[in-house]
């Protein structure tokens, strides 16, 4: 046994990720030589010593701090370096706390210069989408049109929306995968379904669908984004308004089980074929049963699927055509909900 603790220090002092160790007081059990080194504590032992008092860093202190006796992430900045590095805490029952960085000061450059790409693209091609728009609207004051040539404008319409949704999508695909690390929070699930309801309200009535909520009056909290998860909710409701005839009707659950949080959303919908279930959450794909006049980019999915990969849960999907379709995620409990 003393052999194995032997070689498991000399592994982790010989490792290029900085690892530092602290029982509950905050004193220094362990430091490899990675983290002396992006620390500047130099050559002499830190062991024994209160972490406070050789690090100042406000990001490794707010980490050690937020969500006490939970496994938390947080991105730490060296601002005078520039460089930034994603930190996760594990506890260490009976011992204390295990703090391991990695250097993503590319990964978040490539980041940046992705979304600035993103965001040149679709600034260029609103532009004269906006100028299609507005030279229809023109076309229809210039006199009556016959019946084929509002079928061509109705076409160009739809196209228009189309590409403006795809831009839409590519953009929020985008901030998702650029999250590399948040300041996450303790999110009520409840509040985000609600928020979502409220700003689809006019879809759902434009199609006289019922919509059912239930949930609990005490659901544990997921520890999340709260952008990020009323995206998720939103773009699942969406997807269920969308694809459910007018009179239909949306079911959504909110439940707990063991350490998970469960949001189902079920409909009465079109449903989708066995042969397209395995590919719906991919970039671009549309289910085969889907009638063109539908607007969609087949990334409304891939979105959610990304959302829920970052916050550590899973998504699935169940259905049958022309009966609905569920689609359940299960997110992390973190801590007890109210």
């Amino acid at each position: 046994m003393v052999g194995t603790i032997n070689a498991l220090d000399i592994l982790l002092q010989n490792v290029n990720t900085p690892v530092i160790a602290i029982d509950h007081h905050e004193h220094i059990l362990f430091c490899n030589q990675a983290a002396s080194h992006l620390f500047g504590l130099g050559s002499a032992s830190t062991i024994g010593q209160a972490l406070r008092r050789i690090i100042k860093n406000p990001d490794i202190l707010a980490l050690l701090t937020e969500g006490e006796g939970q496994h938390t992430r947080r991105e730490i900045n060296f601002t005078e370096r520039n460089q930034v590095y994603s930190a996760e805490r594990v506890e260490l029952p009976g011992v204390g706390s295990l703090v391991m960085m990695q250097d993503i000061t590319n990964l978040k450059e490539l980041s940046r210069l992705r979304n600035e790409f993103v965001g040149a693209v679709t600034r260029d091609v609103r532009s004269p989408l906006t100028a299609i728009i507005g030279y229809i609207e023109l076309l229809e004051r210039m006199g009556p049109l016959n019946d084929q040539q509002r079928n061509f404008i109705g076409r160009i319409i739809f196209s228009v929306h189309s590409i403006t949704a795809l831009l839409n999508n590519l953009q929020e695909l985008e901030k998702v995968g650029a999250v590399l690390e948040t300041d996450r929070k303790a999110v009520q699930m409840q509040m985000m379904v609600q928020y979502a309801l409220e700003g689809l309200h006019q879809q759902i009535n434009e199609k006289y669908q019922q919509v059912e909520f239930y949930a609990p009056e005490k659901l544990p909290f997921v520890l999340g984004n709260p952008i990020q998860l009323r995206q998720l909710v939103h773009q699942l409701l969406d997807n269920a308004i969308k694809y459910t005839p007018a009179g239909g009707r949306i079911t959504v659950e909110l439940t707990s089980e063991s350490d998970f949080v469960l949001l189902i959303v079920s409909d009465t919908g079109i449903g989708v074929l066995p042969e397209d279930q395995p590919y719906i959450f991919s970039k671009f794909y549309r289910a085969s049963n889907v009638v063109s006049e539908t607007v969609g980019t087949g990334l409304g999915l891939s979105i959610v699927q990304s959302i829920v990969e970052q916050h550590g849960g899973r998504i699935w999907v169940e259905s049958q055509v022309n009966q609905g379709t569920t689609f359940t995620v299960m997110l992390p409990c973190y801590g007890d909900g109210h």
